[in-house]
């Protein structure tokens, strides 16, 4: 699945409202439809409105590593 731009929004505009949030949903859609169990997210910690999405969608925070700029978020598709 291919997502274009439409020509009449420049490349350094910000996502459509809802944007990510479908196209997050296509990739779930698509890796539980492959047989998947599971999706990570390593997200930069500054990135609070993509950690907040993610984690809407299901995601849960997965131990640190002790990097404190990157949160890592793992999706269960078995469930």
């Amino acid at each position: 699945m291919i997502f274009e731009r439409p020509a009449s929004q420049p490349e350094t505009a910000a996502p459509a409202p809802g944007q990510l949030r479908r196209m997050m949903t296509r990739l779930i859609e698509g890796a539980r439809s492959r047989g998947l169990d599971g999706m990570y997210g390593n997200i930069l910690a500054a990135n609070s409105g993509m950690i907040e999405m993610v984690t809407r969608l299901g995601f849960k925070p997965m131990p640190s590593d002790g990097d404190t700029m990157t949160r890592n978020l793992l999706l269960d598709l078995r469930a």
